[in-house]
């Protein structure tokens, strides 16, 4: 396969994950595959040994790892690492993504995505079936998508009748290159509201065409890592709050980049903003209830009691605040 055009790139970004990097790239390269593959590989001055472990691999696989070393980091330099660093690099006709701190768990994974997209000329992406692990890698009982869902094609209807469980894991995106190099080049408005950049990069590809998922398990997710997004706004409010509200505007531009043709959950994303903020009393009125369909059982009976008797939750909190501290004091 020397001569062949490489037809998958697989791309991924690392930074201090000198703990996770090795199984990463171990998943990469053991891909059995019947056309070529490249992996970019882009470190972003990590200051552990992730650039090291990286450098090896491209040793060992020089017709496949294709390192890109940063000497200063770009992401608090507020550089597009995607639009500057790694797209110039793009060869493949499709591309995959797996951050350095996730892994791929099925040899035939990219084979499998390749096979579906080259069947489904009308598919943006092909997604699969993901596994939450923990931090050491130790699996969870939990999967995304979290519901049952039907293996096939999903239009942008269907998807974003699902969207809001945020179904689909980036380990799991392998893409149409030309669809997603437009999108990345010259994002919409919606992508420029959001403080992350899965959500918007799947929607933007659910609104160019259909998604097809496979109902196979191929890869894991790293709850919580170290350095991870995740990590960093678990435990705190304001970081929730603040994304709610930013998604609550991302989902506004993208109803109006769809022409308002479709149900995108706008009243889902205003109650998520109201619940973070404790503003009880607007979140039970009427013109929320469709919204409120959405959280749990559980979650409506506490709005509609702290509604009521504001105290409840002030009580509730300053509870916890003190079991917390307790805690932290034994």
């Amino acid at each position: 396969m020397e001569n062949q055009e490489v037809k998958v790139s697989i791309l991924c970004l690392a930074f201090n994950h000198e703990k996770y990097i090795r199984q990463a790239l171990e998943s990469f390269v053991s891909q059995q595959c019947d056309f070529p593959y490249e992996v970019l590989v882009h470190d972003d001055a990590s200051t552990d040994k992730t650039a090291d472990i990286i450098a090896e691999f491209a040793r060992r696989y020089p017709d496949i790892i294709r390192p890109i070393f940063q000497k200063e980091n770009q992401h608090s330099k507020k550089v597009p690492i995607w639009k500057t660093h790694v797209v110039p690099l793009i060869r493949g006709k499709y591309v995959a993504m797996c951050e350095g701190d996730d892994y791929w768990t099925d040899p035939l994974k990219l084979q499998k995505q390749y096979d579906i997209m080259e069947q489904n000329s009308d598919c943006t992406m092909c997604v699969h079936k993901v596994h939450d692990v923990n931090e050491d890698g130790t699996p969870t009982k939990h999967f995304r998508p979290s519901i049952a869902l039907e293996e096939g094609k999903l239009d942008t209807a269907a998807f974003l009748k699902i969207h809001p469980t945020y179904p689909f894991q980036t380990t799991s995106y392998f893409m149409r290159a030309d669809v997603w190099i437009a999108y990345i080049n010259d994002p919409p408005l919606f992508r420029l509201l959001s403080d992350v950049g899965d959500e918007p990069m799947v929607l933007n590809m659910a609104a160019e065409g259909n998604i097809y998922y496979l109902a196979d398990c191929m890869s894991a997710y790293r709850k919580f890592s170290v350095g991870s997004w995740s990590s960093s706004t678990k435990k705190n409010t304001q970081k929730h709050l603040v994304h709610a509200k930013k998604m609550y505007d991302m989902m506004c531009a993208y109803n109006e980049y769809t022409g308002n043709r479709f149900d995108c959950n706008l009243q889902f994303y205003r109650c998520r903003v109201l619940w973070l903020e404790k503003n009880f009393k607007e979140l039970v009125k009427k013109e929320n209830a469709p919204g409120m369909k959405r959280f749990s059982v559980r979650m409506r009976i506490y709005a509609y009691v702290c509604s009521v008797f504001p105290f409840v939750h002030t009580v509730r909190e300053k509870t916890r605040a003190l079991l917390k501290g307790g805690k932290h004091g034994a």
